[in-house]
């Protein structure tokens, strides 16, 4: 058996990265992955599909006993891949904020229907490994107030921080969060996006901030 961490994309959609364990023939992904049509080549009739591995590894029996966690699980990555991943973290351990500028957020409006959302690249940030941002433009299924978009931030399991989030000029926050498993932190009815828009260059910016001494800042875009 094989455990691994990865993440699906369809066209220029991503997904975040997931955890699972590939037991047998069972097979892993999602049934409702993102509208097709606006991820089809149309100068070549066709649509790219990809699975990034992040990590692999092999679940071991470890001989259960009562209060054990489960099997271990042994994760293996290249060694090129290990060292910039330090390096990044060494990189950024001064940084406590991160703007992610979302280009043509008119066609993701217009493509992503509530409950659909958008990724930022994994980034790391205070120390932090393997941060990343999701953004819902017409709002997650938990958001009840109409035009407004959701925001939320993933950190690894067992993450402790206090984080402002920021879309456009609204922020909200700090708030201090402990993150669980693999779902984000973060609020279904952040603000009403058409507010925060700026028309002149289809963008907006969405971020975070976090409690910290520093004041140094990272830029990503997509």
């Amino acid at each position: 058996d094989m455990g691994a961490k990865y993440q699906l994309r369809v066209g220029k959609f991503l997904r975040a990265p997931e955890e699972d364990d590939f037991v047998e023939h069972i097979g892993h992904g999602h049934s409702n992955f993102c509208p097709l049509a606006p991820q089809i080549d149309h100068a070549t009739d066709s649509v790219t599909v990809c699975v990034t591995f992040l990590e692999t590894g092999q679940i071991q029996d470890n001989g259960l006993v009562p209060g054990d966690d489960g099997p271990l699980r042994l994760y293996t990555k290249p060694l090129r891949e290990i060292v910039m991943s330090e390096a990044e973290v060494v990189a950024n351990r001064f940084i406590n904020k991160v703007t992610w500028r979302i280009t043509r957020i008119s066609e993701h409006v217009k493509d992503l229907p509530r409950g659909s959302s958008i990724w930022s690249k994994l980034f790391t940030i205070a120390g932090i490994r393997e941060t990343l941002l999701e953004f819902y433009p017409a709002g997650s299924m938990n958001t009840t107030k109409e035009g407004f978009c959701a925001f939320y931030v993933r950190c690894p399991p067992g993450t402790q921080l206090t984080v402002t989030l920021q879309v456009g000029k609204v922020k909200r926050g700090p708030i201090k969060t402990v993150f669980e498993g693999m779902s984000g932190k973060g609020l279904p009815d952040f603000c009403l996006l058409a507010d925060q828009v700026n028309q002149e260059t289809d963008s907006i910016d969405v971020g975070i901030e976090l409690q910290s001494l520093s004041s140094d800042m990272l830029s990503i875009e997509s």
